[in-house]
């Protein structure tokens, strides 16, 4: 339930920070400006992003069953567990499960289940957007203006 709770509510700040981010960097060109979000998914650095969020969440389910063992209680099962005994909690399975899931195409699985598959997506997703437009930015103020209206790459001290 915890688990839950905390995916949702780091999913809603950093969709507020993705936001703010666009509109700070809404001038910004180039393959965030283009991209689909089947690009994006397919980037090195979705992977890395997905790969953090599934190892946090694996922490965290961890960290519950600690506590559940200690309380001599016992948790639900999750979607976690159910996609862990399938072999499908993964980077490159869950990177295909998710783009299924924004198609509707994915078939198999509990609503529950692909719920989960869209907020671990939509996590990772936004993590990487956020990572691509701080990326963008630091490269818009390595650039110094000329007078001739175009930029002129700086290089960075120390």
């Amino acid at each position: 339930m915890t688990v839950t709770i905390t995916i949702i509510a780091v999913a809603v700040l950093l969709v507020a920070l993705v936001m703010v981010r666009l509109a700070i960097a809404s001038h910004t060109r180039g393959f965030i400006r283009r991209a689909t979000v089947e690009q994006v998914v397919k980037c090195y650095t979705y992977e890395q992003e997905l790969q953090a969020t599934i190892d946090d969440l694996r922490s965290q389910r961890a960290k519950d069953e600690a506590k559940a063992g200690e309380q001599k209680g016992r948790l639900k099962s999750h979607p976690i567990e159910k996609l862990q005994d399938e072999g499908v909690f993964n980077v490159s399975d869950m990177q295909e499960l998710f783009l299924h899931q924004l198609q509707k195409t994915l078939i198999g699985y509990s609503q529950r289940d692909r719920q989960f598959i869209r907020e671990v997506g939509m996590m990772a997703f936004n993590r990487t957007m956020i990572r691509l437009h701080k990326r963008a930015l630091m490269k818009m103020k390595l650039r110094k203006p000329t007078g001739d209206g175009n930029a002129k790459q700086v290089k960075m001290e120390g």
